[in-house]
């Protein structure tokens, strides 16, 4: 009993060190939770540029063995339980810079099974318990970033999942996410600190300011006011706003998260940003040069 609750803290002890450099994948540590068997191994790395990859392995009887690697692990949660679900929240790190971060969500039965949820560059997962079943899941979703911005300032706006346990997965948490539209004085604050935003006359493209405010309000359910703040603060020195609002709307159907969670449907954003025909060739243009703003 005692070995079945230790394992999960043997395993972040386990993933979570600076280990030796061996030829062969080394084990580091075999346990268990209820009767799911864990292993922990380190595969040395075949150059110095690379990273030792950690190799996680659970096996039960009856199961397809599960495997993971990378560079960094971190273990978020656990419930040893075999009747509840989810029983582990894995956090995965490739290593290097501005990416990536992958949630492996593990339940035990009726058969060990995973969902594996690409965080990308957000690795604050934060994590607030509920009365039944997994807890929620919140972070940012970075599929904006490095668009015609750097990486310091591409807005990332605030994803919520929650515990389907019917589906057995995570889904989106859109009563979680949704919030009440701004209101007329709201989107007007909105669109006079728009106007205070420094361009280069030579850029032809809005501040980055814009698409973070119509990802917000795009994220918390409000696809109308975004549509609105961008034709009310629009101005003639941003270039084409219907070319700005095609690669926008490109931008948006692209993001994994976008589709793998079906923002665009449970949000009501697809009749607000449909997701283009086709998409121009200025849609591929380099990012401007600019110094990340203070709204950021």
């Amino acid at each position: 009993m005692l070995m079945r609750w230790c394992a999960p803290w043997l395993l972040y002890l386990a993933v979570s060190q600076v280990w030796a450099v061996e030829a062969e994948p080394k084990t580091l540590i075999t346990s268990t939770v209820g009767d799911t068997s864990i292993q922990v191994s380190v595969l040395k790395a075949t150059s110095q540029s690379d990273d030792d990859k950690k190799i996680v392995t659970l096996t039960r009887e009856g199961s397809q063995p599960i495997t993971l690697k990378n560079v960094y692990f971190d273990v978020l949660y656990t419930d040893p339980d075999p009747t509840h679900a989810p029983n582990m929240i894995v956090g995965s790190h490739s290593g290097g810079a501005n990416c990536c971060y992958t949630l492996h969500i593990i339940s035990f039965a009726p058969s060990l099974h995973k969902q594996d949820i690409e965080a990308y560059n957000s690795n604050l997962i934060d994590m607030q318990t509920v009365a039944r079943g997994g807890p929620t899941l919140g972070f940012l979703d970075f599929s904006f970033a490095f668009w015609y911005h750097s990486f310091a300032g591409s807005p990332a706006p605030p994803v919520s999942l929650s515990w389907d346990a019917v589906q057995g997965r995570y889904v989106l948490n859109v009563a979680g996410m949704r919030k009440p539209a701004p209101s007329d004085v709201e989107l007007k604050e909105d669109t006079q600190a728009l106007l205070l935003e420094e361009v280069g006359t030579n850029d032809l493209w809005p501040p980055a300011l814009l698409w973070r405010d119509m990802l917000t309000y795009i994220y918390s359910g409000n696809s109308a006011s975004a549509r609105t703040l961008m034709d009310t603060a629009w101005q003639p020195k941003w270039g084409e706003k219907q070319l700005f609002f095609t690669c926008f709307s490109q931008k948006l159907h692209a993001g994994w998260l976008w589709n793998y969670m079906d923002i665009g449907h449970l949000m009501k954003a697809d009749d607000d940003f449909p997701k283009p025909i086709s998409v121009p060739a200025g849609c591929g243009r380099p990012a401007p040069e600019r110094t990340p703003t203070s709204h950021i």
